[in-house]
C-alpha cells in the first residue's frame, strides 16, 4: 500500500504455511521469460480466444509473443530503456495481454487501469503513478504523459525477444484500489511476488496445456492474475469474455 505521505510500499510476499502449494518453478525467473519458454515449446498452440466485444479473435503463442515484442520495441523507442512505470488503459482483449507482457519485457512496471473509469479519475491515477507513458487506444485522453497508441503498432517493429535482464526484486506492476477514503492507493508487486502468486495458483488448480481458462474479471483487478499468467505459463488457452 502507501505510506501517509503517498509513497508506495511493497506488498508482502506470499507466505508458506500448512498445506503449502507446491511451486515447481523458480521465482527468480520473471513471468515473461517463462512465457517465452512456453512459446518455444508449443508456438502454434492457441494462447487466447477473445470473445469480448464485437470483434472475435484467436491468437497462437507465437503470434502473441511477436505482438508483445512489437509493443516492447515501440515502448523503448518512445521512452528509452531503464526502469519506469507504464499505464495500460485498454479494454480486455488480446492487445491488453500483449501489452502486459510487452511492458514486462521492456524491464518496466505496468499499471493496469480500467478504461471504464471516468476520464478525470484516469487522469488522476496517471499523474499519481508518475508514469512515463500510457498504452491506450484513446491517446487524446491524457495530458501529463505521452501516449503510445496501440493501433499504430502494426508490425514494422522488432519481433524478436528483447532479452532485457530483470531483477526479481524489481517492481513488475502497481495495482490501484479505491481505498477506504476514496483516494487512490497503489500496491507494488515485484516480479518475484508475481511468480509466487501465479505458480501457487497453477499448482493448486492443476492447470495443464489441455485446459481452457475463462477470464471474466477485468485485467485491472489483481485477482485476474492467476488465470491470465497461469494459463500462459501452462500452455493453456485463455478465454476472454466481457467482464462481469
Amino acid at each position: 500500500m502507501q505510506n501517509a505521505d503517498g509513497s508506495f510500499v511493497p506488498a508482502s510476499p506470499v507466505g508458506a504455511g500448512p498445506g503449502e502449494m507446491q511451486m515447481h518453478t523458480s521465482h527468480d525467473r520473471p513471468i515473461h521469460e517463462l512465457f517465452e519458454a512456453q512459446v518455444h515449446r508449443a508456438p502454434d498452440a492457441v494462447a487466447i480466444t477473445d470473445t469480448a466485444g464485437t470483434v472475435k479473435r484467436r491468437i497462437t503463442y507465437s503470434d502473441l509473443n511477436v505482438r508483445a515484442n512489437q509493443i516492447t520495441a515501440s515502448l523503448l523507442e518512445l521512452v528509452g530503456s531503464g526502469p519506469g512505470r507504464v499505464a495500460i488503459v485498454l479494454d480486455d482483449n488480446v492487445d491488453v495481454v500483449a501489452a502486459l507482457l510487452g511492458v514486462l519485457k521492456a524491464g518496466k512496471t505496468y499499471v493496469p487501469l480500467d478504461p471504464a473509469n471516468p476520464a478525470g479519475r484516469l487522469q488522476a491515477l496517471v499523474e499519481h503513478a508518475q508514469v512515463e507513458t500510457v498504452i491506450t487506444d484513446q491517446p487524446t485522453t491524457f495530458e501529463t504523459a505521452p501516449a503510445l497508441d496501440i493501433d499504430t503498432i502494426t508490425g514494422g517493429e522488432s519481433a524478436g525477444n528483447p532479452g532485457i535482464a530483470v531483477d526479481p526484486s524489481m517492481a513488475a506492476r502497481i495495482m490501484y484500489t479505491s481505498g477506504s477514503t476514496g483516494r487512490p492507493k497503489g500496491v507494488i508487486h515485484s516480479h518475484r511476488y508475481l511468480m509466487q502468486k501465479t505458480t501457487a495458483d497453477v499448482d493448486f488448480l492443476n492447470f495443464t496445456s489441455a485446459d481452457r481458462l475463462s477470464q471474466t474479471l477485468p485485467l485491472s483487478f489483481a485477482a485476474s492474475t492467476g488465470h491470465t499468467f497461469g494459463a500462459l505459463l501452462s500452455g493453456a488457452t485463455l478465454c476472454l469474455y466481457d467482464p462481469i
